[in-house]
């Protein structure tokens, strides 16, 4: 699974496919813009993290009274995750 958000292109290495590597695409925009189609695309995803089919890939948690330097770390490329903040 990839998200470009940033807006960074996706790169997939040649020795991927070799390995017979498939690749699918769609854009949420797709999806999201009709109310209908937005809301059963958030109950299927809840339920698949539910179930623990997906889990969310999460980098470093910082403590709410830190969320100066956790901005600053949400913003470095390669960060490994998505910057949490806890209560």
């Amino acid at each position: 699974m990839y998200g470009v958000l940033s807006g960074d292109e996706a790169v997939i290495r040649i020795n991927d496919l070799f390995r017979q590597v498939r690749l699918t695409g769609w854009i949420l925009s797709d999806y999201w813009s009709v109310e209908e189609r937005r809301n059963e695309l958030v109950k299927e995803v809840w339920k698949l993290l539910e179930s623990k089919v997906l889990e969310p890939y999460t980098g470093a948690v910082f403590d709410l009274s830190d969320f100066k330097f956790a901005i600053q770390k949400s913003e470095e490329v390669g960060r490994g995750g998505k910057v949490l903040l806890k209560s």
